[in-house]
């Protein structure tokens, strides 16, 4: 989804600076990403399309998350030897933590 935000930037970055770009979408005909990013038919659900998605990544920048969807990425990740992976979710903010803790910024 095209909006301007984190996953938008970081790909027209990544594609400004020469960077082979590989994005996972369900549906790539309505994937909006920057001019030479590659886009890719895959689901964090379905291990064999993370297999493929994966093939000569070197890292990865995870944006999205499905309930369960870790062991299956994880494994793939690593039978692709994927070597970076960069995880950012709102999932895991706590509203209710108190921001003066020290172990605030950690809490799920």
């Amino acid at each position: 989804r095209r909006n301007g935000g984190t996953f938008d930037q970081g790909i027209e970055q990544l594609v400004a600076a020469g960077r082979g770009v590989r994005a996972l979408t369900r549906d790539p005909a309505k994937a909006k990403l920057a001019p030479g990013a590659e886009v890719v038919a895959g689901d964090l659900s379905d291990p064999e399309s993370l297999l493929a998605a994966f093939k000569d990544v070197s890292a990865v920048f995870l944006l999205a998350a499905v309930p369960g969807f870790a062991p299956a990425f994880l494994k793939a990740a690593k039978a692709a030897r994927v070597r970076r992976i960069v995880f950012q979710s709102s999932g895991a903010v706590d509203d209710a933590a108190d921001e003066t803790s020290a172990q605030a910024p950690f809490r799920t």
